[in-house]
């Protein structure tokens, strides 16, 4: 969990003449601290949206807002929780996923008893440049656009599937996605190399993917594209590895942007407060 901290200082105290020790002004520090908490959550929360994609939102909810600051005497603190957005803020070095995602509530059992889960990938229209799905490579959207749709609606919140459609066969993206899992992951968390060198996925990426047609009010109607994978207690070790997550510091930067503001800010709510400053 990641705090910033804003302190109001001695030295800023000590600023004020013999009258500046009421309770005036004591008021005036804590007003000091509400308003500087807010202006650096809300750096914290524009530095993040302009920077991160599918993280975005869960970084926002991972901030506290201002009526849940921790005000006290001289000082307030915001807080990052969550582990994406901790992960996000301070860095994480690459892990392996497949133990942690078989330990979710929505684990299935085969008769055997092994668990497993299916995991919906969604894919972007080649040469999209929004934030939430990587686009797919040119020749599979052409492929993909032309699929009879897998028809859904929502309604009171769930999805419906109303007609089951058609899906692009197998084998048909094998050599665009033959990627080599073992490769040195250049990233600023630090890199990770591949203990048992090169993996190649045993399907490809956009194997069996569907395009589901989703109708929304009268008629609307909106195109998404999706793959499956399983994850299982078989599945390869190697196969489910993440490269890790960079450090993006932006609690340092919102302080820099912050600072410069602190005195102009107490200064003002002095003199609201009926307080002296003195030169």
């Amino acid at each position: 969990m990641a705090d910033l901290r804003v302190v109001v200082s001695d030295s800023f105290i000590n600023r004020f003449g013999p009258d500046g020790w009421g309770s005036q002004i004591q008021g005036a520090i804590q007003q000091t601290l509400v308003e500087v908490g807010t202006m650096a959550r809300q750096d914290w929360l524009r530095l993040s949206q302009v920077d991160l994609k599918t993280s975005a939102a869960a970084f926002a909810q991972g901030l506290s807002a201002p009526e849940s600051f921790d005000v006290q005497p001289g000082v307030v603190t915001i807080t990052l929780v969550g582990w994406l957005p901790n992960a996000v803020e301070g860095g994480c070095s690459a892990y392996e996923m497949k133990e942690y995602m078989l330990q979710g509530r929505k684990i299935k059992h085969t008769k055997e008893g092994l668990p497993y889960i299916d995991i919906p990938f969604r894919h972007g229209h080649a040469g999209a440049t929004g934030n939430n799905f990587p686009p797919m490579p040119k020749e599979i959207y052409e492929a993909a656009k032309n699929l009879e749709p897998t028809k859904t609606a929502v309604r009171k919140g769930s999805i419906y599937t109303i007609k089951p459609g058609h899906r692009l066969p197998a084998g048909m993206t094998q050599q665009l996605t033959k990627e080599r899992m073992g490769r040195t992951y250049r990233t600023r968390a630090g890199g990770y190399y591949h203990p048992q060198g090169d993996y190649t996925h045993k399907a490809g990426l956009y194997d069996h993917m569907m395009k589901d047609q989703s109708a929304y009010g009268r008629g609307t109607k909106q195109s998404s594209y999706f793959t499956i994978r399983r994850i299982s207690g078989n599945s390869d070790i190697d196969s489910w590895l993440h490269p890790g997550i960079e450090a993006r510091h932006f609690a340092v930067q919102v302080v820099q942007m912050v600072e410069p503001h602190v005195e102009t800010i107490f200064r003002r709510n002095v003199l609201r407060a009926g307080g002296r400053w003195q030169m």
